[in-house]
């Protein structure tokens, strides 16, 4: 029994957390992590307290008849959980009407009032009669109103924007969209949907399918890859134990955290395997070589835990650290990454430590059985050949930083919920660029400010004067047209809560880029000169902004942490002044140089992709710097620099190697994968720097090691005798 008492712990560990998995909950709202002290957090909490939780979606069908689009709108306020069905009739009505009526002269309005009867007797809709008597009103009247019918009518379509009185990760939201759905289906519409309700849903819905779908495409690739470079083909079957345990308690052990978000959830499994594979390759490895040196079982596995365990805890230690920088970003889904993926780290490294090598002696027969010759596939040669260009490699080096660090000053990047919404060829991608193509692009913004008429106005008419907003909507408005108590109160009420008031508009622009932000920013410095002393501005920009304002600090400080972090595991590690200096540089010009690239391969990259996987790349990579580097300066001891370099990478190549493939291929599948553009570019990052890591690693790391030979003997703390 005592046999099976690790084996049988790791496995009882494994079906808990199992038990588990389905109770973790996954957060799938961005400004659920921005800073609980910012101006849109405050915002859009107060906005909950004071009208609800809402969530807002845009409906296209295709239906020429406003009429026949009324008596739909109907139908669909008749569903569960649809609070608010916004039309051209919410503009267009009898309200409306008697507004306009008071500007006219008696004769006008006896002339209005009789056309419209007229028009309304003969079967016209009250927003077509509206349009039909304003067409026959001076320009500016016909400019104003023409704006709002294009708004929702064009051509043969109509646009609805649908309130739901559930928020966006409700799932009776997903509910009522279905229903809607059906409901035209049936009646034989094609609907588009698109807005933040549906781009969550989506998100979701992408997310649920494609784990499974990347998951199963990357694990038969990694452990195939692994068979080619394995050293007993029996090697992948513990492989596949010792990751497979640990990633199911990862994955269980996440119910203990209030939720982890999205982005977590999607890479969680392919992460994992490609970051902690190194530990179990490194470990069986040297049992391998143990038992090539002649050594019994038992002896073999000693050999190979006190020869594997340094190395493995110092590349634990590193990407450890790299993740764990993320929790001190104020964004707070760099604390839900880093905490989800450092537990990762955790689990993998005790169980190589604990569990491998108890595997290894229930399975060592087999794994005796099925090891393959030993062939030698990296003799260190190529690097030797390029040691008369070490020179050129170096200047190589300085002069891709510094391109890197300019081109990373000139790259555009996203920030809000675009970033996470479906990428072309998804079916949200679709509708919502015909919902774009056909009505134009809509951005709706609130503001919520204190009840306060005069200031109220001030804002309003500002507002009205602004090129880039249309469709300004405010309670102050119908309060200076309308007399009568009951009329003002039923027009309003969705202006005022008892305390605060809300001014909606659209923005005329995208949701994020500078144009965007630019606007947002002339509309709040507005408001603060109109000396409004309390006010929110809300809507996607405002996030997007808000969120670009967080990390654009979060990103230097995460690196910062990580690099001094990973600069004293090094130095612990080699106990040198030097090499803490040396091996990040390499590292992080890589992965600067990995971000030039994409740069020109797309031209628009979304920041928190860039940020999360700078320290993922630091943090995984170094690795493969530490392990070449350390058998370097073994191998310095006695052998000249040239020596020394050919048999460094003789026996670190192929563990670097393989890990870095792994990395790529994980990478890769994601960015193939995913139809969100944050996850697939954080794959294709990954992919792309897995391989400029290796570049760097195995061909510019050994010609500066021999070009600062000197200085890296000199900086030993620890002098060998």
């Amino acid at each position: 029994m005592r046999k099976y008492g690790v084996s049988i712990v790791f496995l009882l560990l494994a079906v808990i957390s199992a038990c588990f998995i389905s109770q973790v909950k996954v957060n799938y709202n961005l400004q659920n992590y921005l800073p609980k002290d910012s101006e849109v957090t405050q915002g859009i909490e107060l906005y909950q307290e004071e009208f609800g939780d809402t969530s807002t979606a845009l409906l296209a069908f295709d239906e020429s008849s406003v009429s026949t689009a009324l008596s739909i709108k109907q139908e669909i306020l008749a569903l569960d959980n649809v609070a608010k069905v916004v039309y051209i009739d919410d503009y267009l009505n009898e309200v409306t009407f008697q507004i306009l009526l008071s500007n006219m002269s008696a004769l006008e309005q006896a002339t209005a009032i009789s056309s419209m009867n007229n028009l309304l007797a003969m079967g016209m809709s009250y927003p077509d009669a509206f349009m039909t008597i304003v067409g026959y009103m001076p320009s500016e009247y016909q400019s104003q109103f023409n704006s709002i019918h294009d708004t929702f009518i064009s051509d043969n379509e109509m646009l609805f924007q649908v309130i739901f009185s559930t928020n966006s990760s409700d799932p009776r939201t997903m509910v009522a969209v279905n229903d809607i759905r059906s409901l035209l289906e049936n009646d034989g519409y094609t609907p588009a949907f698109g807005g933040s309700a549906i781009s969550s849903m989506s998100t979701r819905d992408m997310i649920e399918s494609e784990v499974l779908i990347i998951t199963l495409i990357c694990v038969p690739l990694i452990l195939g890859l692994l068979l080619v470079f394995s050293r007993s083909f029996f090697d992948i079957v513990i492989f596949a134990i010792v990751i497979g345990i640990s990633i199911i308690i990862n994955l269980g052990t996440n119910a203990i955290l209030p939720d982890i978000s999205f982005i977590t959830s999607s890479m969680a499994i392919v992460l994992q395997i490609a970051i902690s594979l190194d530990y179990v390759i490194f470990m069986i490895n040297a049992y391998h070589q143990e038992r090539r040196n002649g050594l019994e079982t038992e002896a073999a596995i000693q050999n190979a835990k006190k020869k594997a365990k340094k190395p493995i805890i110092a590349s634990a230690l590193t990407t450890g650290v790299s993740f764990l920088a993320l929790i001190f970003m104020r964004f707070t889904i760099g604390f839900d990454i880093g905490i989800v993926f450092a537990k990762a780290i955790l689990i993998s490294l005790l169980s190589t430590i604990i569990l491998l090598p108890q595997l290894i002696r229930l399975f060592s027969r087999q794994l005796d059985k099925t090891t393959k010759p030993h062939k030698e596939l990296f003799k260190g040669t190529v690097t030797a050949k390029l040691h008369k260009f070490r020179y050129a490699f170096m200047a190589l080096l300085i002069v891709v930083l510094g391109a890197s660090l300019y081109f990373q000053t000139k790259t555009e990047y996203t920030y809000g919920a675009s970033s996470f919404a479906g990428s072309e060829g998804t079916e949200y991608y679709q509708e919502m660029s015909y919902i774009n193509d056909t009505f134009g692009e809509t951005n709706p913004m609130t503001i919520l400010m204190p009840i306060d008429d005069s200031s109220e106005l001030s804002v309003y008419q500002a507002l009205l004067g602004m090129d880039y907003v249309s469709n300004v909507q405010a309670g102050i408005y119908y309060k200076s047209v309308i007399t009568d108590p009951a009329t003002l109160a039923m027009v309003t009420q969705g202006f005022y809560s008892q305390d605060y008031a809300l001014i909606q508009f659209n923005l005329d622009s995208a949701v994020e880029g500078d144009q965007a932000f630019g606007y947002y920013e002339d509309i709040h410095t507005t408001l603060t000169d109109l000396g409004v002393e309390q006010f929110y501005i809300l809507g996607e920009t405002a996030i997007a902004y808000n969120i670009k304002e967080v990390v654009s600090v979060d990103y230097n400080l995460v690196l910062i942490l990580a690099v001094v972090a990973v600069m004293a595991i090094i130095f612990i590690t080699f106990k040198n002044l030097f090499m803490p200096i040396l091996l990040p540089l390499v590292i992080v010009t890589s992965v600067f140089f990995t971000m030039t690239m994409l740069y020109f391969l797309s031209g628009e990259m979304v920041f928190l992709a860039n940020l999360i996987v700078s320290a993922i790349l630091l943090g995984v990579t170094i690795d493969y710097a530490i392990l070449l580097s350390k058998s370097y300066m073994e191998s310095r001891l006695q052998l000249e620099k040239t020596e020394s370099i050919r048999i460094a990478i003789k026996s670190s190549a192929p563990s670097v190697i393989t890990s870095a493939m792994l990395f790529s291929i994980s990478g890769l599948v994601i960015s193939i994968f995913s139809s969100i553009p944050t996850i697939s570019q954080i794959g294709l990052i990954i992919a792309v720097g897995a391989i400029t890591s290796l570049f760097y690693v195995l061909i510019i790391l050994p010609q500066l090691l021999t070009i600062f030979d000197k200085w890296i003997i000199r900086s030993n703390i620890k002098r060998n005798p």
